[in-house]
Order: structure tokens, then sequence, then C-alpha cells
């Protein structure tokens, strides 16, 4: 079985810059058999689509690094888009494929992968604004992966670097969110502290005052 790499973390801390590096790194490994070097396909749901990417062409980090990408509506479309000729998969923003679902289909599709000789890297959030497990996949993810990179952000609220570990949503009421596509517009990232201070504010202009004062 091939290794798992995940990579998780809240909204900016780099996730998708940081797999764009380890996969510059990959793909200059030698492939399995010797011959080429590494080919490493990446995939994310359609419906993670940022506005100025183009479907089947790029992912576009907030930073503004640019990578190829395939968009698949189902983590079963993989099957479509690779052969014997792909090493590798990265799978981005997993918890869109789960929405909905009671079944791990996402950690089922990676160990089948695994079992085929697929390095598999999968990135994305790992659990919600209330801090609750964002989709069934990721703690099955989490227990079998021969390497976990949890990615912190900066603190929105207060401002210290590398604090950061969980989401405030600010675009309403934070207990109604589940998954949602959205970025720094939407999300803030925060450190443990300013996000008790902010879930514990009873109202949303409360929320958007305090963000616009850091």
């Amino acid at each position: 079985m091939e290794q798992l790499i995940v990579l998780t973390g809240p909204v900016s801390a780099a996730k998708t810059e940081t797999g764009i590096a380890l996969v510059t790194r990959i793909s200059r490994q030698k492939s399995p058999s010797g011959e080429r070097l590494m080919n490493i396909a990446h995939f994310r749901p359609k419906e993670s689509q940022r506005s100025e990417e183009k479907i089947g062409e790029v992912t576009v980090s907030k930073s503004g690094m640019k990578v190829c990408c395939t968009y698949i509506d189902s983590i079963d479309d993989i099957e479509l888009h690779i052969d014997d000729e792909i090493d590798g998969i990265w799978l981005d923003e997993i918890h869109f494929w789960e929405k909905g679902e009671s079944t791990p289909v996402v950690f089922e599709k990676v160990q089948e992968l695994r079992k085929r000789g697929k390095l598999v890297i999968v990135s994305g959030i790992g659990a919600d604004v209330k801090c609750d497990p964002i989709c069934t996949s990721f703690g099955f993810l989490l227990q079998t992966a021969d390497k976990i990179e949890h990615l912190l952000a900066d603190c929105d609220w207060c401002g210290k670097l590398y604090s950061a570990s969980r989401n405030v949503y600010i675009g309403g009421d934070m207990y109604q969110q589940g998954v949602k596509l959205g970025g720094y517009e939407s999300f803030r990232p925060a450190c443990i502290d300013c996000y008790n201070e902010v879930i514990d504010l009873s109202s949303h202009e409360k929320i958007l005052h305090l963000s616009n004062n850091f």
C-alpha cells in the first residue's frame, strides 16, 4: 500500500501553496518503475471552484499561486481521468465531496487508490466553525496517514503569527454553517483565545465589529 499524506488547517493556512510545493518536490523523483519522473494528478470538487478559476485548467491559491487541476463532481469521477501513467493523486478540498454523506466515501476511495499503488495526498479543513469534524473521512484519514501536516494561520483577530487553528464565519449565524464555499470575505482564522471570545458574543453585529477592528 502506497503512502498517504494529509495537509489540514484553517482558512488562510497555505494548504494549497503547501500542496503545490509538495507535488513539485515529488514530481522530481523517479517513478516506481524508474523509467520516468513521478506523475501527480490534482483533483478538486467542482463546488469548490473559485471565481477566478476555469474548470479543468488551474487551481488558484489565495496567494495567487496556480497549478493544473481537474474539477470533478464525485470522488468516483477520478477513475475517468487516471491510468497506469499516474503515480500519485492530490485530492484538494475533500470536505466538499462528503456534503450530506454519512459514509466515508473519500477515505474508501483513498484506500482503494493506495492499494493500487498510487501515492495519495489529501488536503482540506478538518473541522467546521463549531469545531465539529467537517466530513466523515477526516478521522479515518488522520489515523491511517503516513504523514500529517497541520498548518496554522495568523490570527485575524489579535494578529498573533502562526497561532490560528480555527475558523470564524462572519457572513451570518456561524452555528448554522456547515460546508460552505468562501474565502476571506466569509471566514477568518482565529487562535483559540480569540475564537472563544468571538463565540461568546451574542450577535453577528458584534462579530463584524470585532473583525473590522483587526
